[in-house]
């Protein structure tokens, strides 16, 4: 078959009247997932709210394993897009279990990047006096101004939560490269999720940072503690972003 060089059309699309389905596509775009996975979850989105998920009925779908499709799953699972509940009965007892699928992460299942960016220095050369001791109360939770942006913060993208959390850093911390700290913190970062943790942190832990002797390093050691990430999430349940992503 021979193209002209002056036909620029790559992709040959058919008239849809009927055998489709609209779905959200950012996944399609998530780099932490493989093909695999994005065909499983192209495959989930495709059915209907009520249908029943079974690995049978999947198999039947496609070429691969059992194994390879239950690692494609688990793959989902990690990434947020699916969650595995238990089911309860009448008594309260374990009556099954169910799987949820998301368009957008849900994000009570991903974890922390693993690959924070540090301040240039390894982490063993941060003196412990420079990291006081989190104290019960310096956790603020003092939301209020997202109040004119609750409904919004769903939409933003990464410079949105650079700006906000830069802002943040000038306003609360008094540092004045607030802009350039701020992007550094969500370097290398991907997911939505990770963009919003600096900026939980901020300005949750006001009052933690600003008695570390460096702040900057003190910011960046936050990140990596796992029962900041867990309050974290917390955090997220009660604001209700569960199911709708960020």
């Amino acid at each position: 078959m021979r193209v002209s060089r002056s036909n620029t059309t790559s992709i040959f699309r058919v008239k849809k009247q009927r055998n489709f389905v609209a779905i959200d596509k950012s996944f399609l775009s998530d780099p932490s997932l493989s093909c695999k996975a994005k065909g499983l979850l192209a495959f989930f989105l495709s059915k209907p709210d009520d249908w029943e998920f079974r690995l049978s009925e999947i198999r039947r779908n496609f070429k691969d394993g059992k194994e390879s499709i239950r690692k494609g799953i688990e793959e989902l699972q990690k990434a947020g897009y699916v969650k595995k509940v238990k089911l309860r009965g009448t008594k309260g007892k374990f009556d099954g279990v169910r799987y949820l699928i998301y368009e957008t992460p849900y994000l009570s299942e991903v974890h922390p990047q693993s690959d924070l960016p540090t301040s240039g220095k390894p982490e063993a050369d941060i003196p412990a006096a420079e990291n006081p001791s989190l104290l019960n109360n310096d956790i603020t939770k003092d939301t209020s101004y997202r109040a004119d942006t609750r409904e919004d913060i769903s939409k933003w993208g990464k410079n949105d939560f650079i700006k906000k959390t830069a802002s943040l850093i000038k306003e609360r911390l008094g540092i004045e490269d607030n802009y350039k700290l701020a992007a550094a913190l969500m370097k290398d970062s991907e997911r939505r999720i990770d963009w919003y943790f600096p900026m939980w942190l901020v300005e949750n832990l006001t009052d933690a940072i600003n008695r570390a002797d460096d702040k900057k390093k003190y910011l960046f050691s936050l990140l990596k503690k796992p029962e900041l990430w867990k309050l974290f999430m917390d955090f997220l349940e009660r604001e209700s972003f569960m199911g709708r992503g960020l």
